[in-house]
């Protein structure tokens, strides 16, 4: 997979919390399947900007072939190429109205200019026009999670790398640039429904003063004891499921929870959340992500703990029980539909308004004791419930057993066990 920057641009992390930065990098840098399907319309782009051809005449190929991402490539579908076109006509609409110079996959590097080497990030599409004096930075997004382009610091982070050349002397200080007066940091997300594309802009010295927040940001995670900081950035961290942080704030929801609604929560009808007040509601919709932080830690729990003792090691107070038990039908579904209609079994309950189920024909009125007998003997086949964890049951011992006299030793008759070490 792709070697990133340490302080790639499309991480958002790090600016909000300096420690993911460290925690991140005792995880395999691994891409999902969604941002590697994402990179095949990237590609396409690409393939279309440097060839001139439209996306649709891509449809049926495979582009990408030997891509580190994906060694086989991609196969256009319709559905891609009409995504990525919706981004040329952007890309060449923008061109024939600014005169712009393009450049594709072009590296930004704002890192380079403070004496940092990991951060840095390959921008899909920039434009820089002398006659208009912008300079514009148009990313991709090829998914269907809304990514804003307000206070966006990967856009920031892009557009700082491009600008610092026409605005950095060479003492490096920062001067007011000549050929540049407007940056346009632009999103193109064709899966949102409303307005795909989508873009907001800066003067030079407006987006110096966002870039300084992130450089700040940057020197904060080169500390050793850098904080972990939660909030909306944790959705994609890799530490997110370990992270003690990110745990005691969910933790801290849970106790006022506990303080304040347990008692609420435990009476609830389930029944009754359809008919129930606002208020209510919202009560319950607030504990919602510590009770499944919770919920999700016993699961977890309950499975490594089904997998000590199915090795044979000890839990103390548990052992394996089954889940409920299900009835599934012996047969094929011809075969059991032929045999239930010979029991006077009529279409309509058979498929009620699907195939019908061994507890269902089991509940069917009038069926005689026989008949049943030959349903569950015959038609039907108990399924176990799957393994779980469950509370050792303790004997009870009665007072009169406990303080019962103890039998009288049998005298041992082997005679070569030493009696005295006994």
């Amino acid at each position: 997979m792709t070697n990133h920057a340490r302080l790639a641009p499309s991480n958002h992390r790090w600016p909000n919390c300096p420690g993911s930065v460290r925690e991140e990098a005792n995880y395999p840098d691994n891409s999902s399947a969604a941002a590697i399907d994402g990179t095949g319309s990237h590609v396409l782009l690409e393939t279309c900007l440097i060839l001139e051809r439209r996306a649709d005449t891509f449809v049926g190929e495979l582009i990408g072939v030997g891509h580190e991402d994906k060694m086989e490539g991609w196969l256009v579908d319709q559905s891609r190429a009409a995504r990525v076109q919706l981004a040329l006509d952007y890309i060449n609409h923008r061109i024939e109205t600014l005169g712009a110079a393009i450049h594709t996959e072009s590296q930004s590097n704002p890192g380079h200019w403070f004496g940092r080497d990991d951060w840095f990030g390959t921008v899909d599409v920039s434009l820089v026009s002398h006659d208009s004096k912008i300079l514009e930075i148009i990313d991709l997004k090829d998914g269907f999670l809304f990514v804003n382009e307000k206070d966006n610091p990967q856009l920031i982070g892009y557009g700082l790398g491009k600008l610092l050349p026409f605005v950095m002397n060479k003492q490096g200080n920062y001067v007011e640039s000549t050929i540049v007066e407007t940056i346009r940091l632009t999103i193109i997300q064709p899966k949102t429904e409303n307005n795909p594309i989508r873009f907001v802009e800066y003067t030079p010295n407006q987006l110096w003063q966002e870039g300084l927040k992130l450089i700040t940001a940057a020197r904060n995670t080169d500390q050793p004891n850098a904080s972990l900081i939660p909030g909306s950035w944790c959705r994609w961290c890799k530490h997110s499921e370990n992270c003690k942080a990110k745990m005691s704030e969910e933790m801290k929801g849970f106790e006022m929870v506990q303080e304040n609604d347990s008692q609420m929560l435990m009476n609830i009808d389930i029944n009754s959340i359809s008919t129930m007040n606002e208020a209510d509601l919202i009560k319950i919709l607030d504990a919602r992500v510590p009770l499944k932080k919770i919920i999700k830690i016993v699961e977890k729990a309950e499975a490594e703990a089904l997998s000590r003792l199915q090795t044979g090691m000890e839990v103390k107070g548990y052992t394996i029980g089954r889940g409920n038990s299900s009835k599934k039908w012996k047969e094929s579904e011809a075969v059991t539909v032929k045999k239930l209609k010979g029991m006077r079994f009529v279409l309509k309950e058979i498929y009620p308004p699907k195939f019908i189920s061994p507890a269902q024909a089991l509940s069917k009125e009038g069926l005689t004791q026989r008949q049943k007998e030959r349903l569950q003997n015959q038609l039907i086949e108990v399924v176990p419930g799957k393994p779980k964890i469950v509370p050792m049951k303790v004997q009870v011992v009665s007072a009169e057993e406990m303080f019962a006299e103890v039998p009288e030793q049998k005298k041992l008759t082997d005679p070569t066990m030493d009696l005295n070490f006994i």
